[in-house]
């Protein structure tokens, strides 16, 4: 393991980010950063509240490459001039600066907005175990290209270099923007990973701070069997009138048509605020097990701002299969009650279209599963949903 010490750090650094077109390669070939990227670390994912997208995320490489389900196309910019060096504005496999034509795998450019160079930083410069890339300059962003239109899936490691901090990651389709989401990186190197349920084209990471370069290493992407590809994205919706309130709900869901569903996140009624929701399900219906864990799997959990009573908040928990014909207890609550409370509406009801079914329900209390549990309440929001999965 290598690492740098500098000496200079406070005055030279804080006058290097003060500097618009000060580069990140200048930066650290100075000598004005103190840094060990040996140490993982796991990184926290919040959506955008203000889109609603159609994808999975992952904060492990082995849980994104196991809901992929596929092989997927690995670029770690290897090789390249072994120094901390300015590529030039696109790395491709056209080749530039730091990597000879055909040393980057064909289907990826790593780009920047501005125009401006990008930066390659080598293994072992700092104990990170991977070659680095990405945008120079601190007032510009780093952008990942898939010309080739054939990706819904790209997983990688991310870096906020040189202080740490939130990168925003956009991702963005052939019709616009997908989702956005904050992603938390300490000064070590975290896994994000998503799979969409439509063609990703381009993916931009910025941090919003413009102290930070972003920088990505490990880039694997393609089409995951388990993501997009014959896979028919939409969604179905109960209430947003609310009426009643507490924590939870818990309800069925059937794939009640002839295909496989995937089910890729949901809309809540929240009140306004932060907090945590969280995603249970098991095989079979809930009734009969709502006021135990036991036989209850965690989907996901997120950290939400909500939007306020009966709008639409995103959830971005997904990735359960549920086969043609098959049915799954969910139940969806704030885990930090009363952070947020869960609207709902009194009664029993069912929702369906032509490939799925939803059977309410009850509302439940606080702490979960062994909170009071009230009969015949509907669970307000919406699942976005695949189907066709093709496995």
């Amino acid at each position: 393991m290598k690492k740098i010490t500098f000496l200079l750090f406070i005055a030279v650094f804080w006058f290097a980010i003060g500097q618009s077109q000060q580069t990140l390669e200048s930066v650290l070939n100075l000598g004005t950063v103190n840094l060990d990227l040996s140490q993982r670390a796991i990184a926290g994912v919040t959506s955008n509240p203000l889109t609603k997208g159609v994808s999975q995320t992952f904060t492990s490489r082995v849980d994104f490459n196991t809901a992929c389900g596929s092989a997927l196309t690995l670029e770690n910019f290897a090789g390249g001039p072994g120094v901390i060096l300015g590529c030039g504005p696109i790395i491709s496999s056209a080749g530039e600066a730091c990597f000879l034509p055909g040393e980057i795998q064909p289907g990826i450019q790593v780009t920047m907005n501005g125009g401006d160079n990008t930066v390659y930083i080598p293994s072992g410069s700092f104990g990170n175990a991977n070659p680095m890339v990405g945008a120079n300059t601190f007032v510009n962003f780093t952008i990942l290209n898939f010309p080739d239109n054939n990706v819904n899936s790209v997983g990688l490691d991310l870096i906020a270099l040189t202080a740490g901090g939130t990168i925003q990651v956009r991702v963005f389709g052939t019709g616009g923007l997908i989702d956005s989401y904050n992603v938390t990186s300490p000064v070590s190197t975290v896994f994000f990973g998503v799979i969409a349920t439509e063609t990703i084209v381009s993916i931009q990471l910025e941090d919003l701070t413009l102290v930070n370069a972003e920088l990505v290493g490990m880039v694997e992407y393609g089409t995951c069997g388990g993501g997009g590809g014959g896979c028919t994205p939409s969604d179905i919706t109960t209430f947003f009138t609310g009426g009643n309130s507490f924590a939870g709900n818990m309800f069925d869901v059937t794939a009640s048509g002839a295909d496989d569903l995937l089910i890729d996140g949901f809309d809540v009624n929240v009140t306004a605020g932060s907090g945590t929701i969280s995603v249970y399900t098991r095989p079979g219906s809930y009734v009969g097990f709502e006021g135990s864990a036991a036989g209850w799997t965690l989907m996901g959990s997120e950290v939400v701002t909500g939007a306020g009573s009966n709008l639409p908040t995103p959830v971005n928990v997904g990735g359960l299969t549920i086969p043609a014909g098959q049915t799954y207890g969910f139940y969806v609550t704030v885990s930090d009650y009363p952070s947020l409370t869960m609207n709902y509406t009194n009664g029993d009801n069912v929702f369906s279209d032509a490939n799925i079914t939803i059977a309410t329900g009850v509302g439940k209390g606080d702490p979960d599963f062994t909170g009071s549990t009230f009969a015949s309440r509907s669970w307000n929001g919406t699942i976005y949903y695949c189907s066709g999965t093709g496995g």
